[in-house]
């Protein structure tokens, strides 16, 4: 990444290049082979949006002569891009797929809940508006201001383009409003049933909005005292902001484990919601840093320097922080394949664990073996991993623990995911956030099926 200074660096880039190629090569011959062997064209489609995804990050990543501006693709490696490319074009692939399938037949099915294709139709719009702001920033040398709303109008383009007039109310005083702002409040007025013993309570989903408005405000003390416990002993800080984080993932516990028990719907469409408007606010911290009137861009710095780790380094810069969004996709993807799957069998072990991997294994797992890393560890594990054996052994009890103690059945199986779960987060290098939940969802799915 630091382009032609010394040798060894043009070494690894041009292995790097050879690698993209017979990886690209690879990938386009298996999506001839579905094409014409299967018969299922969507697999071929899938492929070039994943292939352009790729150019997009290699042509700068490989470009030998870099400037000193920071990139968006400084903020992944190769393994991340790979896998985030790959979720990405999966979402926008099936999106267009739908809607041009939609098209043709009056009468096609769609497998997706209502709430699954808003959230989807909101990330596709997020996708394209971010990919707007990059262009029009360099070329048109647009301010923060228009590109901000172009990106809120592409959204909710493809908002009002999703949704159908008959699935939003028809109420007089909403009829000018855009559908998307009808078809949420709609949303939000229907009542949720909760079983608590012997008795029911109904509530409408406003009340979760304000069960996570109240946690949230609960959280800024905390987080105002963590912030000088951070910056009070500059010797401890790398410490001090590993378990710090931490504190985050603790937040997103309470906030998601009740409502995705409660109301899996809600959560699932606020998880898209939520990554949104984070990538927006990324934008607006990113495309003003620097600028002298960029006081809200100097206010989120000042804020996210504090609890800077490693791997969001380059955020100090004006790159890109990246491990915020990731801790919601990471705790969001098993909740959204689990919805896709839609498998009713209450003896299945999918249909139990699956919603709750990401939580799981971020907000309960990944911070309990963190802290007892940094506060007991003693042994790393060997090949100069940073991960401790203390920590692992932690993590992996933490989690069984949690299950056992809830009743959760089928432990041996679970006990066997969360092993693996444990040993491939003591091994990798790549996001947290991103790659554990990835890990336990294929896991799940695979010990389900």
């Amino acid at each position: 990444r630091k382009g032609n200074e010394n040798v060894e660096s043009e070494n690894h880039a041009a292995v790097m290049q050879l690698c993209w190629k017979v990886y690209l090569v690879l990938l386009l011959c298996y999506q001839v082979y579905r094409e014409f062997t299967r018969g299922f064209p969507s697999c071929m489609f899938f492929g070039i949006i994943h292939i352009l995804m790729i150019g997009c990050y290699s042509t700068a990543v490989l470009n030998t002569r870099r400037d000193d501006q920071k990139q968006w693709q400084d903020a992944f490696t190769c393994g991340e891009w790979m896998v985030v490319s790959n979720l990405t074009a999966s979402v926008i692939g099936d999106f267009m797929l739908h809607h041009y399938y939609s098209s043709l037949y009056d009468d096609y099915p769609d497998r997706f809940s209502a709430h699954t294709r808003i959230a989807q139709a909101g990330l596709v719009g997020c996708f394209v508006g971010v990919a707007y702001c990059q262009v029009t920033s360099r070329i048109l040398h647009q301010g923060i201001i228009g590109s901000l709303a172009g990106v809120v109008g592409i959204v909710i383009g493809f908002l009002e383009m999703t949704l159908r007039p008959t699935s939003i109310s028809q109420k007089n005083w909403l009829r000018y409003t855009p559908r998307s702002i009808q078809w949420l409040l709609k949303f939000l007025s229907n009542e949720v049933r909760v079983e608590i013993g012997d008795s029911v309570v109904h509530f409408q989903r406003y009340a979760i909005l304000g069960y996570w408005g109240l946690v949230l405000i609960a959280s800024i003390p905390l987080t105002m005292k963590l912030c000088k416990w951070v910056e009070a002993d500059e010797a401890m800080k790398k410490r001090r902001v590993v378990l710090a984080r931490k504190f985050f993932h603790l937040v997103a516990v309470i906030l998601f484990t009740p409502i995705t028990w409660i109301d899996s719907d809600m959560m699932a469409l606020s998880y898209a919601v939520a990554t949104t408007l984070l990538m927006i606010l990324e934008i607006v911290r990113c495309y003003s840093f620097g600028e002298e009137h960029g006081s809200i861009s100097l206010s989120l710095n000042s804020f996210y320097k504090i609890f800077l780790d490693e791997k969001d380094s380059l955020a100090a810069d004006g790159g890109l922080a990246i491990t915020h969004i990731t801790l919601i996709v990471g705790c969001a993807m098993p909740l959204w394949v689990s919805q896709i799957v839609n498998d009713t069998d209450e003896s299945n072990l999918l249909v139990h664990l699956l919603p709750f991997v990401g939580v799981l294994v971020l907000g309960i797992g990944d911070s309990a073996g963190a802290i007892a890393g940094i506060k007991f560890g003693s042994h790393p594990w060997p090949g100069g991993s940073s991960r401790t054996l203390e920590g692992s052994l932690c993590m992996f009890v933490s989690m069984f623990a949690l299950l056992y103690f809830v009743g959760f059945d089928g432990l041996f199986k679970v006990g066997t995911v969360l092993a693996i779960v444990t040993l491939f987060e003591a091994s990798t290098s790549q996001i947290d956030n991103l790659c554990l939940p990835l890990a336990g969802t294929s896991l799940v799915v695979l010990f389900a099926a």
